[in-house]
C-alpha cells in the first residue's frame, strides 16, 4: 500500500525544514500517524487549511520508511471558535495532548476517534473545564484504563470527597447536551481536574503540560 485515504483529526502540528510541517493526525481507520506535509508553510499552499491544529479533514497520504506524507488534505471541520477563545483553545490542546500520550502509534480505535471529535464540537458550547474533564474520564475507560468511578475513598482514581467522586460519575456517562445544566463549586472544579490529571498523568507515564498550564489558568481566573 504506496498511498492510503485517512478520515483524521491533526493532534500535534511543529515547523519543520523551511516550508514543511510534521504533524501527528488520529485517524479512525489507522489510529495514530505521523505524517510530513510539504511547502504548507509557503502561502501558495493549497493543503494549509487542510493540516492546521484541531482540524478534522479528508487526507490522502503516501506511506513511506519512517514518515508517511500528506498527498491531498480537504477540510471537513475547522473549528473556527478555538482561535477567538483562549480558555477553550487551552482545553483542546489538553484534548490532544491526552490522545497523543495515552494512543500507540497505529493502533486503531474508533470510539477514541468519534469520542475526540464529539468533544471538539461540544467544547463550543460546554464550560472548558467540564468538557475536558469528561473527555478525560471517558477517553481513558475507552482505552481500558478505568472502569466506573468506585464509591469507595480509595477508587481508580484515588482519594477525593464523596461530592466530586459523584460529578465524575455523571460526567462518565451523561449526555453531553446535558452537561451545562452542571453547577460545580469552585472546589468541584479544581479537585475534580486535579485528580483525573495525575490519573492520568499516571497512566501516560509523562507529565502532561497542556493539563498543568490548563489548571493554572483556571485557578488564576478563578481568583478574580
Amino acid at each position: 500500500m504506496s498511498s492510503y485515504k485517512a478520515d483524521a483529526l491533526v493532534i500535534r502540528s511543529r515547523e519543520y525544514k523551511e516550508a514543511d510541517r510534521l504533524i501527528t493526525l488520529y485517524s479512525r481507520e489507522y489510529g495514530k500517524i505521523s505524517a510530513v506535509a510539504k511547502g504548507v508553510r509557503k502561502a501558495t499552499s493549497k493543503q494549509r487549511g487542510g493540516v492546521q491544529l484541531y482540524t478534522y479533514a479528508d487526507f490522502m497520504l503516501y506511506k513511506g520508511r519512517s514518515l508517511d506524507t500528506v498527498q491531498q488534505a480537504h477540510p471537513r471541520e475547522v473549528f473556527l471558535y478555538l482561535w477567538d477563545d483562549y480558555e477553550r483553545a487551552c482545553g483542546a490542546a489538553c484534548m490532544a495532548e491526552l490522545l497523543d500520550a495515552a494512543t500507540p502509534d497505529g493502533e486503531p480505535d474508533e470510539r477514541a476517534f468519534l469520542l475526540s471529535l464529539k468533544f471538539l464540537f461540544m467544547l463550543e458550547m460546554l464550560d472548558p473545564a467540564v468538557a475536558v474533564t469528561a473527555y478525560g474520564v471517558r477517553l481513558m475507560a475507552c482505552l481500558g484504563e478505568l472502569g466506573q468511578v468506585e464509591s469507595d475513598e480509595k477508587g481508580s482514581l484515588g482519594a477525593m470527597t464523596e461530592g466530586t467522586r459523584n460529578v465524575l460519575r455523571q460526567l462518565q456517562v451523561m449526555p453531553w447536551e446535558r452537561m451545562e445544566r452542571l453547577r460545580l463549586s469552585v472546589a468541584q472544579h479544581g479537585e475534580m481536574f486535579r485528580v483525573l490529571r495525575v490519573f492520568c498523568e499516571n497512566k501516560a507515564e509523562r507529565k502532561l503540560s497542556a493539563w498543568r498550564s490548563f489548571e493554572e489558568v483556571n485557578k488564576a481566573w478563578q481568583r478574580c
